[in-house]
């Protein structure tokens, strides 16, 4: 007999707080809304999957996300999986790369906005929004064969910190990240203009150009 919700607490205590992820469990979507760097995670392909827990894989990743987890381990946890060797091609074994999702709705918009910027992704890499400086970022997407060390190198320039797999001390960057990332394409600045009066009715009395720059220093780099 399935044990009832409030049973499921008592014997689970650290979903306390959190039934919301039992009663209406995240999707993929809300996942990656929340957590951008599960992208292209293989939770997102399996959110909806249940577990001998009797909660889905995706409310697993999130509550441990909630206690302050980072993605590698709440992945890990909500696919069941034990810590495997430190490897580059342990850690990127079973990420899908570009030709596995190319297709989903969020990755056809970063390709789009990348190639808009003149680069057109391998298929074999992975998009680690994380490093994004922006959507559709040329340097967020890591082949196999750059593999971690291009990311130490790449956060290291840019002054980023990093915990989990990598430990990476903070400091100032080498030089400014957005020195050489393209301007932001005009459609997007069009988009990012609409969003921001829709959000904020008042931006209604700036100037086209004060609306302008504000979406470019908000969204993109400038030109």
């Amino acid at each position: 007999m399935r044990a009832t919700k409030n049973e499921f607490i008592e014997d689970h205590p650290e979903w306390i707080g959190h039934m919301d992820l039992i009663i209406m469990p995240p999707t993929a979507e809300e996942v990656l809304e929340e957590y951008p760097d599960a992208a292209g995670s293989e939770i997102l392909r399996r959110a909806d999957t249940q577990t001998h827990f009797g909660v889905t894989r995706a409310a697993i990743y999130m509550l441990s996300r909630r206690n302050g987890q980072s993605h590698r381990f709440a992945e890990m946890v909500a696919m069941q999986r034990p810590p495997r060797p430190n490897t580059d091609d342990v850690q990127m074994a079973g990420i899908p790369r570009v030709r596995d999702h190319a297709h989903a709705p969020y990755m056809r918009d970063v390709l789009a906005r990348a190639k808009r910027q003149g680069f057109t992704p391998p298929a074999d890499a992975i998009y680690h929004s994380g490093l994004a400086r922006f959507t559709g970022d040329r340097e967020a997407f890591v082949t196999p064969e750059m593999g971690r060390g291009y990311i130490r190198q790449l956060c290291e320039r840019r002054g980023w910190g990093a915990e989990g797999d990598m430990e990476i001390a903070p400091r100032e960057p080498e030089r400014d990240p957005l020195d050489s990332a393209p301007p932001l394409a005009e459609d997007l600045v069009q988009r990012a203009t609409a969003t921001m009066v829709r959000q904020d009715p008042g931006l209604q009395k700036l100037s086209r150009a004060e609306l302008r720059q504000r979406a470019i220093d908000k969204y993109g780099p400038s030109k």
